[in-house]
């Protein structure tokens, strides 16, 4: 098991990422709330990490919500796996901002970056901002309600 897996889920960083979820999201809820899970945060927390230390860890499926002040499509993943993701996040966020430069830079010195990167055995990549992605995106009409 990677090492990286073995510290996003210790017990320490699966809390410290509880922090950083918004803790009010209105609507934009699928599987369990902030406030179902937050008085047995523990044993969440728990489980969260022995599947993550065991491997059978599996994200749940994503909800979909029409935003009418967007005008579009916008997947929801579930607060359990935002708390994964963050945890993942908090582990390997110090690691990329140790190899890529995050100041202003343009897109194409961005994808050089990350080509470089790739080059070098590197197959990961945090995030992207890639222009007008979500809208090219097929979403099965009976996924959104």
């Amino acid at each position: 098991m990677s090492n990286y897996i073995e510290k996003a889920a210790s017990p320490q960083i699966l809390n410290y990422a509880w922090q950083f979820l918004p803790h009010d999201r209105g609507n934009w809820v699928c599987g369990l709330s902030v406030e179902e899970i937050r008085p047995n945060l523990i044993r969440h927390v728990g489980e969260l990490s022995e599947q993550l230390l065991r491997g059978n860890y599996k994200p749940e499926p994503m909800c979909y919500r029409y935003s009418n002040r967007e005008r579009s499509v916008i997947g929801v993943s579930t607060v359990r796996d935002q708390l994964v993701q963050f945890a993942i996040l908090s582990v390997l966020e110090p690691l990329a901002k140790a190899k890529i430069n995050f100041g202003r830079m343009t897109k194409e010195t961005a994808i050089a970056q990350v080509r470089d990167l790739v080059g070098d055995g590197y197959v990961w990549v945090k995030t992207g901002q890639i222009e007008d992605c979500l809208d090219n995106i097929p979403i099965p009409v009976n996924e959104i309600f």
